[in-house]
């Protein structure tokens, strides 16, 4: 009998042997057939150039023969390519690291770390037009400590920048991309615990802390200027503490406290707050008493509470109203509408029930997630067993990732989902750690696994790869959003607008005023509000086109929040084209409607200076120089301004001063000399007569100055002498020839 009942076990273990190398197999089959579909989807969609593949057309914009090369990927999907390698390079060399037991965590998190900042950097994006990259680097360097949706995160790049412009002289967007460089380190500094947290076995941690650097969103760490890097590595920590605790390694305060410093970074992450619940429930099943579950209540309410009371008072201390962020917060809706408008232009394209809206969610989860979405895909048509996992991490973080997919279903990317792609990067986390995760933990045998694994990497790299390439030349990644811009359907009017206005915006700091002005003209076609309105005139004025600036900026409501610069742009049109009334009139209706405005007061002052109404120019350069001290031209404005006015004494201190902020500055030094001249202070005026010939050699008239300070002082050579050069540099020079003249006549009655 017992020898029977030994016979029905094996045979019952021969069959759930059999079951699991079937379910393995038909898993590899699915993953196989997946991966080959991914390959070939992105081959085609890089011969198409629509804007309905923007988060998989990234080969589109490489030569050919490169695109075949990588193509050549799809060879690891052939079972006996992949088993080859599979036994012969990859099994060998996780064993040997395996081996090397002396080799610590942290050591290995270090060295990768410092791999990935070098990587991180030398393939950073050249081009800031995904997200709100431009408004970014500019919020930055005029001093906004906080943003209401990131105000941590708004507060740590301010912060940062501050420092290193003082030291090191960085712009705002060297700055950013330090920052994110030094974020991704620190990502993959804690993916190494992490994953050995998940699973011990050396090659399913591996597995995990490859797909997890292959997703999409790791764009983020190639100095992506946007505030969605921080809030994605505090992610990860909040996964990695909740799982800590599941483990019964940590309380419940540390992953309310790590999700609530997540939430105060970037206000994104509390789509995921109810995921508290889950840990909370879990901890009152695990039985205890009620003192106890009321204590992981407390835990809870003080580690969320902690971080948010921390920034408030921070907030407060530096000055900021928190009624700033509530008007903020309430703007506009941030939910995508059911159904598009169609009667309103301006209307967001597509509402929740759309397949447009579908097409996008698709492409963003193609874009960020590539292994977790094929993975999701093999394991949901053929993955058996995996799907019954209800362990506490699987199950938490299957939750997560249905909060995730909650977040892309509603959210409205305001900007075009192509565009803010980064508005949703936080999702990659859970959807990829969830189905590794599964994989991971499932009894598929080692060398299976390694096979699938192999497959679903190598098409991870092939879909990832281009993506960080295209974001790291200048010149194709603005050939892709032009092209985004171009045949992206689904972008609103307000999307497209703002999207031509960050071009324009580029081509004007890289001097293509050509460029930039058609840009301009294409935002203000596509929405012709007084912002673009106003941009499109400000370039006319830049290039020389004032009657084109005129027609367009006097269609700006006086009303609108841009009527002041319009009338100050108008002013220089007016000043330019010599119609210095009406720019008198332009100028004085810029600064009532932004009495702040120190360019316009100077622009101002300067027409007062140029119809000859001194009185009224000189009270304008004081209130300029209230507004802005020190500014070397306002000062040496006020100098020369009472220097017409004959009240010389007054003058002499003003280009005193301009010549402190600039000692370069051959005007300064000419005026006073002028100043002492009159003064009779002869020796004075001399000396800076010959500094300014000195920083301005090709200017005849301190030679000119100079003669005539020689003739005061009795020196009649000397004088000739500055004359004659003044006739060698200007033969035309009248009052010059005739001062020759009469000195040589005097040296001639001498004689």
């Amino acid at each position: 009998m017992p020898v029977e009942k030994m016979s029905d076990t094996s045979k019952q273990k021969n069959k759930v042997q059999v079951k699991s190398e079937s379910q393995s197999d038909r898993l590899y089959f699915a993953v196989t057939i997946c991966a080959a579909t991914f390959l070939v989807l992105h081959l085609i969609a890089s011969f198409f150039t629509t804007g309905r593949t923007w988060g998989f057309h990234h080969w589109l914009f490489f030569p050919l023969p490169v695109r075949i090369l990588f193509f050549s990927t799809i060879l690891i999907c052939i079972p006996q390519v992949n088993r080859y390698i599979t036994q012969h390079l990859l099994i060998p060399l996780l064993d040997s690291v395996a081996k090397r037991r002396g080799l610590k965590k942290i050591h290995v998190a270090v060295f990768l770390a410092l791999v990935f900042f070098v990587l991180f950097w030398l393939f950073r994006s050249q081009t800031h037009f995904l997200g709100d990259g431009y408004i970014r680097l500019r919020s930055v360097a005029i001093g906004n400590q906080f943003i209401w949706a990131e105000p941590l995160d708004s507060h740590i790049h301010y912060l940062v920048y501050n420092a290193l412009h003082s030291a090191f002289g960085w712009t705002s967007d060297r700055t950013y991309a330090l920052v994110s460089c030094l974020i991704g380190s620190l990502f993959v500094v804690a993916l190494v615990p992490f994953s050995s947290v998940l699973v011990k076995d050396i090659s399913r941690r591996v597995f995990i802390f490859c797909a997890v650097l292959l997703m999409g969103s790791v764009q983020l760490f190639f100095g992506y200027v946007e505030d969605y890097t921080l809030v994605l590595f505090l992610l990860l920590i909040y996964i990695f503490v909740s799982v800590f605790y599941l483990q019964k390694r940590c309380s419940l305060f540390f992953p309310a406290f790590v999700l609530s410093l997540a939430v105060c970074t970037h206000t994104s992450a509390i789509i995921f707050v109810p995921s508290l619940l889950y840990l909370f429930i879990y901890e009152v099943k695990k039985g205890k008493s009620r003192k106890r579950s009321l204590l992981s209540l407390g835990e809870v309410a003080c580690g969320i509470a902690l971080p948010i009371v921390l920034l408030l008072i921070h907030v407060e201390h530096v000055g900021f109203s928190l009624d700033h962020f509530k008007k903020e917060f309430t703007a506009g809706s941030h939910i995508l509408p059911f159904l598009a408008v169609k009667d309103d232009p301006n209307a967001f394209r597509y509402g929740i029930l759309s397949l447009t809206h579908l097409s996008n969610i698709t492409n963003e989860i193609i874009l960020v997630a590539p292994v977790g979405l094929l993975l999701g895909f093999s394991l949901l048509f053929r993955g058996g067993e995996l799907r019954r996992k209800n362990n506490p991490v699987s199950i938490f973080l299957l939750w997560l990732a249905v909060l995730a997919l909650v977040y892309i279903f509603f959210l409205k990317p305001d900007k075009g989902a192509s565009r803010d792609w980064d508005l949703f990067a936080i999702c990659s986390i859970p959807w990829t750690l969830c189905v590794a995760y599964l994989f991971a933990m499932s009894s598929i045998g080692k060398e299976k696994f390694l096979r699938m694994g192999l497959i679903l990497l190598c098409v991870g790299f092939f879909h990832t790869f281009p993506w960080i390439v295209v974001n790291a030349s200048e010149e194709v990644s603005i050939e892709r959003f032009r092209l985004l811009m171009e045949r992206d359907s689904s972008l609103s009017n307000i999307a497209l607008a703002d999207a031509f206005d960050e071009l324009a915006m580029y081509f004007r700091q890289n001097g293509m005023e050509k460029e930039r002005i058609y840009y301009c003209k294409k935002a203000a076609e596509v929405l012709p509000t007084s912002r673009y309105q106003n941009n499109l005139g400000a370039s006319y004025v830049d290039n020389g086109m004032y009657r084109e600036a005129i027609a367009v900026l006097t269609e700006i409501d006086d009303n609108s929040s841009y009527a002041a610069n319009a009338h100050y742009n108008m002013g220089i049109a007016y000043s330019k084209l010599n119609r210095l009334d009406e720019a008198l009139v332009e100028y004085l209706k810029a600064v009532e409607m932004n009495p702040q405005n120190g360019n316009a007061y100077f622009n101002l002052a300067s027409t007062y200076l140029k119809l000859n109404k001194l009185q009224e120019a000189l009270s304008t350069l004081h209130r300029v120089n209230q507004l802005n001290p020190n500014q070397m031209k306002v000062i040496y404005s006020l100098g020369h301004t009472y220097l017409q006015l004959e009240n010389i004494e007054e003058s002499i201190p003003y280009f005193q001063k301009a010549i402190q902020l600039n000692p370069n500055y051959a005007g300064s030094h000419f005026n006073l000399g002028v100043a002492f001249f009159k003064l009779n202070r002869y020796q004075d005026a001399l000396e800076e007569f010959q500094k300014a010939s000195r920083l301005d050699p090709e200017n005849e008239e301190p030679h000119f100055n100079m003669g005539l300070t020689y003739l005061k002082i009795g020196d009649a050579e000397s004088a000739a002498s500055e004359f004659q050069q003044v006739l060698q540099k200007n033969p035309d020079y009248h009052a010059a020839r005739v001062m020759l003249e009469q000195v040589e006549q005097e040296k001639t009655d001498d004689e």
